[in-house]
């Protein structure tokens, strides 16, 4: 324990020391390195060369080479066509030789994994700038998105993320003008080709990865809607054309007036650059210049070298620190935690965003992630920064009351539709545009992620709310749907399973859930199991695409805190998984250390079987859930005291209410049947035979089938309605606080009313049926009315008339029990009603067939 302390002091010391005067702590954003080859790459692009910077930035990018000559995404991670073309072309503008040991490696390492031809769309587009790719190759993304709605279903500029729309938004200028900045002979790229580029292919890969047959179908789509896009901006006259362009400079031109840079993130500000030059702006312009300026900000100095970061992170560093030092026991009213917190409430984000597009009623009150980027606040800063607010004493009580009651003022107004949060937007989560073209990285979008609405659990917790605030039993149930089969959360903003686990976890705790619910104990059950041998944890970015690798990699410091603090928020505080401690160097910070892996696991090649595998075990769990609830659901209707009343309104309600459409559709159907049947039998000299052909066909298969379907229709969608608002109006709640069963208010009355309605609704479908197969046989079409009838009693028998008995008590049963589930298991809001009783509704109806078909083949 003393040596644990002694620890602590340390770090506090050390963070105490690196406190800049005005309060704020910032660290370096580590990155790899695709942004220092960007910004070498810019630097020609715009004729703004300094050749000092450059040597350095070329010192950087050879150390960064990996043994097999290329450039990775993350550390200790496989070679990246992309960033290694990158850094390749980067160093050859930089005067590097075609035939130093380091271009040798890298060109071989590119050639070896396909060339330009395979990279992603923005190396693409990146060469193509520079005239080593032709701009066909590069997917169409016509300026005219800029005007396109935001109510538009397929795309538009609202419906992707605060990133990619930074980014986009001057790159639509770029890709309308396709501008090319010549290079001489000597500088191009020929070398990288492992075909001749005129004998490449530049088509897209219609095959998704991983595979899905969704994936396939979008994929497929937007590739043949890129080739029709490629067609119109060749031959169509475009009337809208120049007002788009407008609509993209007054975008631009609003968001590059304020500090921060575009967006905040060099990608975004590099494009801007090039983009405004090209709209006539000159370099000297404020607005250009602002972005330079911007950009060399990112520098990072290390000995002889320099590379550059994405972005700062001054406000989630600040907060980070002041949380954690107070949590190590430092006084909430120390100086320096004060000092940062009157520096953060100098940040809050007053003016509105982006973000209120979809949130036009919620007023501003966010922290952004950088020093200023008042267009686009961060969620997740905002939360932890709250958070920090909340912890620290001796501040001016009315200032800091303000900052908080806008801060969550804001982050609740931001929660999605789904009950999670996302970073920057709300409902931004039309997955199936990560399939069009542009979107090879796959992260165009901004959806509701594990992590975020972990801390957003452990932001209510904090501030006092309880898990009966309805934001937060919203959350909860986002948590348990996302929740993996085997225990983990996915971490969209840390690597990656440990690291989400941990958010939840910790948020959990925070809002007061009972750590003992067995979706709690099974991440604490999973967090065990990864424990690496020396007591630590560890994972690295491969578990992003291969979940092979969830919680596999080399222990680390920061992955066994996040997995310590994930079990101490779940009671698990003693025992030999909590037993070990990150090593501390004697100055004071934890190391992180080489995220390479000593013994790579092998990568699975039978990712179709783990799909299946995972679909396989997501309907076992269902069924089990099903299955469980409709026992559940049985013990209340034979347990006295039996709810009479209760059973007698589901009677109403099920029946009774449904009996004109019975009524309607039983005398149609009937007639139809009449006319069809007799149609066919004049042709054979049977029309004597048409009363036991209309009579057994309704009462062995359309009376009790279309009987089912029209009560399902009727009764079974308003069923699940009524239950579905219920539980999102915390009425069933109420219920359960007040000791009164909801499964023998509601459910069991309803599944006994549904045993004894159906037969009676089927019985009268039958009856109606047959008279209006009267009224067309006998009274339309001439047939005689005794036959009708006498020909009826000779083929119809009681076997006949039990079969759809039995059948109509089945359907009954199954339609009562799914509309009920559907109505308890109901989503969030309005949307969640109405997609719970469109699934009830179909569900039901496809099971009224199946079991048609089973219980035709198998009764007299």
């Amino acid at each position: 324990m003393r040596h644990l302390q002694d620890a602590i002091a340390r770090a506090q010391a050390r963070l105490l020391g690196q406190q800049a005067p005005d309060g704020h702590w910032v660290g370096q954003l580590e990155a790899n390195t695709t942004i220092t080859s960007e910004y070498l790459l810019l630097c020609h692009l715009i004729d703004q060369v300094n050749r000092d910077r450059e040597s350095r930035a070329v010192r950087y990018l050879k150390r960064q080479q990996l043994p097999d000559g290329g450039y990775s995404l993350f550390e200790g991670g496989p070679a990246n066509l992309s960033a290694t073309i990158k850094a390749y072309f980067a160093m050859k503008m930089a005067g590097v030789g075609i035939g130093d040991p380091a271009m040798l490696a890298a060109r071989e390492r590119i050639r070896e994994m396909g060339g330009p031809a395979n990279a992603d769309v923005f190396t693409k587009i990146q060469l193509a700038l520079f005239g080593e790719y032709d701009w066909n190759g590069v997917p169409t993304m016509p300026v005219e998105i800029m005007l396109l709605p935001r109510p538009f279903f397929l795309f538009n500029i609202y419906e992707i993320s605060y990133w990619s729309r930074t980014v986009l938004v001057p790159l639509l200028v770029l890709m309308d003008r396709k501008p090319v900045k010549w290079l001489p002979p000597h500088l191009s790229l020929d070398e990288l080709w492992p075909e001749p580029r005129e004998e490449t292919s530049l088509r897209f890969s219609r095959v998704p990865e991983p595979f899905s047959w969704r994936g396939l179908f979008w994929k497929s789509f937007f590739i043949a809607v890129d080739d029709g896009l490629k067609i119109w901006e060749r031959f169509s006259p475009r009337p809208l054309r120049k007002r788009a362009v407008e609509a993209a400079r007054a975008f631009l031109e609003e968001r590059l007036a304020v500090p921060g840079g575009l967006g905040g993130i060099y990608p975004a500000m590099a494009n801007s650059i090039l983009a405004m030059r090209l709209l006539g702006y000159p370099d000297d312009h404020p607005l250009v210049m602002g972005q330079i300026k911007e950009i060399e900000a990112l520098a990072a100095e290390e000995g002889d070298s320099l590379h550059y970061q994405p972005c700062p992170s001054p406000v989630w560093d600040t907060a980070l620190a002041v949380n954690a030092m107070i949590e190590s026991d430092i006084p909430p009213d120390h100086p320096a935690l004060r000092r940062a917190a009157e520096w953060l409430m100098e940040c809050q984000v007053l003016v509105p965003g982006d973000w209120q597009v979809k949130r036009p009623h919620v007023q501003p009150g966010g922290w952004a992630f950088q020093y200023r980027n008042d267009f686009y606040p961060d969620l997740d800063d905002t939360a932890v920064v709250v958070m920090a607010l909340e912890k620290v004493r001796g501040l001016d009580g009315d200032t800091t009351r303000v900052a908080k009651e806008r801060g969550l003022g804001w982050f609740l107004g931001m929660q999605g539709s789904d009950g999670g949060w996302a970073s920057f937007d709300a409902d931004n989560n039309r997955l199936y545009l990560n399939h069009i073209p542009f979107a090879d990285h796959g992260a165009l979008l901004d959806p509701s992620t594990d992590d975020l609405t972990g801390r957003g659990l452990e932001l209510l917790g904090t501030l006092g709310y309880r898990k009966d605030f309805e934001p937060a039993q919203r959350a909860i149930d986002f948590i348990r749907h996302a929740q993996r089969h085997d225990g983990p959360w996915y971490g969209r903003w840390g690597v990656n399973y440990i690291y989400g686990t941990w958010s939840v976890l910790r948020g959990l705790a925070a809002i007061g859930e009972d750590p003992r619910h067995e979706y709690v104990q099974r991440a604490v059950r999973w967090l065990e199991r990864h424990q690496n041998k020396d007591g630590g944890w560890g994972e690295t970015c491969e578990s992003y695409d291969d979940y092979e690798f969830a919680g596999v990699g080399q222990s680390i410091p920061s992955q066994t805190a996040w997995a310590l603090l994930g079990l101490f928020a779940a009671g698990r505080t003693s025992g030999p998984a909590t037993t070990s401690t990150p090593t501390t160097s004697p100055s004071g910070p934890w190391e992180s250390t080489d995220a390479r892996m000593p013994e790579r696991p092998i990568a699975p090649t039978l990712r179709p079987f783990e799909a299946v595998g995972g679909f396989t075990i997501g309907v076992v769990d269902s069924l089990g859930r099903f299955g469980t609830f409709f026992g559940e659901a049985l013990g209340a209707a034979v347990t006295p005291p039996f709810k009479v009343r209760a059973f007698i309104d589901r009677i109403d309600y099920i029946g009774y209410r449904s009996l004109l459409i019975i009524l309607l559709t039983g005398t149609f159907t009937g007639m139809v049947l009449g006319l069809q049947i007799y149609l066919t039998l004049v042709r054979f000299g049977s029309e004597a035979f048409l009363g036991p052909a209309v009579a057994l066909s309704l009462i062995r298969e359309l009376g009790p089938v279309l009987a089912a379907l029209m009560v399902t229709g009727r009764a079974g969608s308003a069923l699940t309605a009524e239950i579905g608002i219920m539980r999102i109006t915390e009425q069933i709640d109420a219920l359960t606080v007040m000791a009164l069963n909801p499964m023998r208010y509601l459910v069991a009355p309803s599944i006994l009313a549904g045993l004894v309605t159906f037969p009676l609704m089927t019985a009268i479908f039958d009856v109606v049926g047959i008279f209006g197969g009267y009224l067309v046989g006998v009274r339309l079409l001439g047939l005689s009315e005794g036959t009708y009838f006498g020909e009826m009693q000779t083929f119809v028998d009681m076997a006949d008339i039990m079969t759809g008995f039995w059948k109509s008590v089945s359907f009954g049963i199954v339609v009562t029990w799914v509309c009920t589930y559907k109505g308890f298991s109901v989503g969030h809001g309005a949307e969640g009603v109405a997609r719970a009783t469109t699934q009830a509704v179909v569900l039901s109806s496809v099971l009224i067939l199946v079991c048609d078909y089973f219980m035709g083949s198998v009764l007299p």
